[in-house]
């Protein structure tokens, strides 16, 4: 049966190899190097996170109901300016109708 003691022995044995691998001369000409210098320097580093403050999270609900306002107030200019060029129609009828009967 392993110790504690063994077994925290084993993980930094296994830790100074890892790190001498990392340390070996590398050949920048060489591609496959080039490749493990990226992963060496990838493996199991978390990014840095941004200083800058956090925005607080909102909620998709408020945006969807602003965007479904957004259609029913454009539904509606689009309905009146339908019915606006229908009275200018009606009213330019009613000018040529009078006009005409004025004529007379």
């Amino acid at each position: 049966m392993i110790t504690p003691l063994e077994e925290k022995n084993q993980q930094l044995s296994e830790n100074i190899l890892r790190n001498r691998r990392d340390l070996l001369p590398v050949d920048l000409n060489n591609e496959e190097d080039l490749n493990t210098i990226e992963k060496r320097r990838t493996r199991g580093r978390k990014q840095k996170k941004s200083k800058k403050p956090k925005k607080s999270r909102k909620s998709r609900k408020p945006k969807r109901q602003n965007k479904k306002r957004l259609i029913t107030i454009q539904q509606q200019i689009s309905n009146l300016n339908s019915q606006v060029s229908a009275l200018q129609t009606q009213i330019a009828a009613l000018r040529t109708t009078t006009t005409s009967s004025n004529g007379r």
